[in-house]
């Protein structure tokens, strides 16, 4: 075997190294993409949300909160008429009826101080209410940042998993393409040597070559 047969085979191998190379960096990539999936999905739990009914899961709370809103409004609405009535009530003179009901009597009129109380009350309900519903807002936004990360390196993964897939049957196309039956394709140590053996033969011959020449030349000029 010479030097160009050797470069060849050399040539071979170092495509076979990059080919290799290749793979195992689309298989580290999916493997990192698996992990940052795995930790975005992680995200769900710690926000208290199941990673499949997440949205629903959200909405249905939201809803909920909505119906309680509602509800407060309506105390809300029902508190301000007492009130307005029992201003009213209250600026009646003895003896003067009631322009609503006609009673000229109203022993138990209603206490503007406890409906005072029950605005208060109220108030702080809508306020936890409100935050309720800025903190699963909250939530939403930021699952839907995830749930968009999520399904962006999903694909991605889609992509690596058929890089990998091109690789494999590229390796496999190198490896059949491989016709130096003295050497092993999967072990370039064997080659290796033959190269440093039949580089040093070859160099010792040129060296060789070059003393013989420069004897023969000796001779010439000596003749």
């Amino acid at each position: 075997i010479n030097s160009i047969d050797l470069l060849t085979i050399d040539a071979w191998y170092q495509k076979q190294e990059q080919i290799s190379k290749d793979l195992n960096d689309e298989n580290q990539r999916i493997h990192n993409l698996h992990d940052q999936i795995k930790e975005l999905k992680s995200k769900f739990y710690e926000l208290g949300f199941n990673e499949s009914t997440w949205q629903e899961d959200l909405e249905s709370k939201l809803s909920e909160l909505a119906n309680k809103d509602n509800q407060l409004n309506i105390r809300e609405s029902d508190i301000r008429l007492k009130q307005e009535l029992s201003q009213y009530i209250h600026s009646l003179h003895e003896g003067e009826p009631c322009p609503l009901c006609g009673s000229k009597d109203h022993p138990f009129p209603m206490q503007i101080q406890v409906l005072d109380d029950e605005f208060s009350n109220l108030a702080f309900e809508k306020e936890a209410l409100q935050t309720k519903k800025e903190n699963l807002n909250k939530k939403k936004s930021e699952l839907q940042v995830v749930n968009r990360m999520i399904a962006d390196k999903e694909l991605e993964l889609q992509k690596y998993q058929i890089d990998i897939l091109n690789i494999g049957k590229q390796l496999i196309d190198h490896q059949n393409n491989f016709k130096w039956s003295e050497y092993d394709k999967d072990n370039k140590a064997v080659f290796e040597e033959k190269k440093i053996e039949v580089f040093k033969i070859e160099e010792q011959l040129t060296q060789l070559d070059s003393k013989l020449k420069s004897k023969r030349d000796l001779l010439t000029t000596t003749k």
